[in-house]
């Protein structure tokens, strides 16, 4: 038998440790966006897997933005040979200190101030100018200190430059035959910019890092030296409570304090837990409580029936949250069977559920999927299928607020 895998359906859903943020990973058909639900209201950082046929290496989208609810949110990631035949097609020319796509009818309109896009240039300095009106004069024009030339080098389709500095610093432009365009896109810039925030460097070059207090660490030291003087910092505290721990230990030791305090607890209900326990046997008689409570859980069943069928109602009075594992046989076909569990969330108006651990056997069970909604003030889980079907549901928990 072929490896299986966990399954989940119509997507994951990634959190971080605190829920504070969280992307998506789709699969479809086609280029995502605009379809008025999970592809348009997936976060940023995103990923959509294309899964029908492709071959340009461009299957891989990733979100960049939620503002227009279309294609335009979502980039596509370029695999390796994808980047390797675009880069094996580029002619890399020398820098330009500056580019300027401000409109110009013709190179003679062009400023002979001295200065473009915020930048003084020195005699010798080059500039590339992608807007001009009469596009022949697309090019890398030269600056003498009175008066523009227009770069010897003609423009050719695969041209490439990197721009040094001014508004397009750090950008890399290629001349399609047609118009210069930037190379991958603003995304690669962002990304630069993140990664030039994120460690503190305000441009490009040597720059080391400037730190706003020098309690600790050392002004211009490494961050891998800053770090080392926080660690050492660290190792001994002054702690304004020391009912348990003591003044100058270090982590380690107060983490033991503390600990060996956790050992024995009073609780406010002994209903279950018993007043000195320690949490180890707290968590050990609780555990078997609930054990006796799922031992009274639901099983539903449904023989030769038609979908939609509503397999199981609770009363949002009785449970707010509930799960279930659910098997469904196709009935003219009983090896084809799919399992699936699933866990809902409602607060008596909206539901949340997700449906995962999907197992499978024989051939696809033509329409199956499984959903829960609000009727009233019932929670209820649907199944449905295009053939009659069977269905075991067991209900495993429920609870409320």
């Amino acid at each position: 038998m072929a490896i299986d895998l966990f399954r989940i359906m119509h997507g994951l859903d990634i959190e971080n440790d605190v829920s504070g943020k969280n992307a998506h990973i789709l699969v479809g058909d086609g280029i995502p966006g605009g379809d008025a639900g999970p592809q348009d209201a997936a976060p940023i950082g995103s990923f959509f897997l294309r899964t029908n046929t492709e071959t340009d290496g461009l299957q891989v989208y990733w979100k960049h933005t939620n503002v227009n609810n279309s294609s335009a949110d979502w980039k596509q990631s370029a695999d390796k040979d994808y980047v390797d035949a675009v880069a094996s097609g580029l002619s890399w020319r020398e820098p330009v200190v500056v580019m300027d796509d401000t409109l110009y009818a013709n190179s003679a309109a062009i400023p002979t101030t001295g200065t473009i896009d915020g930048v003084a240039l020195s005699a010798g300095d080059r500039v590339l100018f992608t807007n001009i009106t009469d596009g022949t004069e697309e090019n890398i024009w030269i600056w003498d200190g009175a008066a523009w030339t227009e770069d010897t080098n003609a423009e050719s389709d695969g041209d490439a430059v990197l721009v040094q500095g001014g508004t397009h610093a750090e950008q890399q432009w290629v001349y399609d035959g047609t118009d210069w365009v930037q190379f991958g896109s603003a995304a690669g810039f962002t990304e630069l910019e993140h990664l030039r925030n994120y460690t503190g460097k305000t441009g490009p070059g040597a720059e080391n890092p400037t730190y706003s207090s020098v309690d600790v660490v050392t002004q211009g030291s490494s961050l891998e030296t800053a770090i080392g003087d926080l660690d050492d910092s660290v190792g001994t505290r002054t702690y304004t409570n020391d009912n348990v721990v003591t003044d100058g230990e270090d982590i380690t030791s107060s983490i033991d304090a503390l600990d060996t305090a956790v050992g024995n607890q009073t609780y406010t209900e002994d209903n279950v837990v018993t007043d000195g326990q320690t949490l180890s046997e707290s968590v050990d008689a609780l555990d078997i409580a609930i054990g006796d409570l799922q031992a009274a859980d639901l099983t539903i069943t449904g023989t030769n029936v038609t979908g939609p069928v509503v397999a199981d109602t609770i009363p949002v009075a009785e449970a707010t949250e509930s799960k279930w594992i659910i098997q469904v046989r196709e009935n003219a076909t009983p090896a084809n069977r799919r399992a699936v569990e699933v866990h809902a969330l409602t607060d008596g108006t909206n539901v949340d559920h997700t449906r995962y651990a999907v197992l499978k056997l024989g051939a696809n069970i033509a329409g199956f999927s499984v959903d829960v909604d609000i009727s009233g003030t019932d929670m209820r889980l649907l199944i449905d299928a295009t053939n009659a079907f069977d269905y075991v549901v067991k209900r495993i928990a429920y609870s409320a607020f």
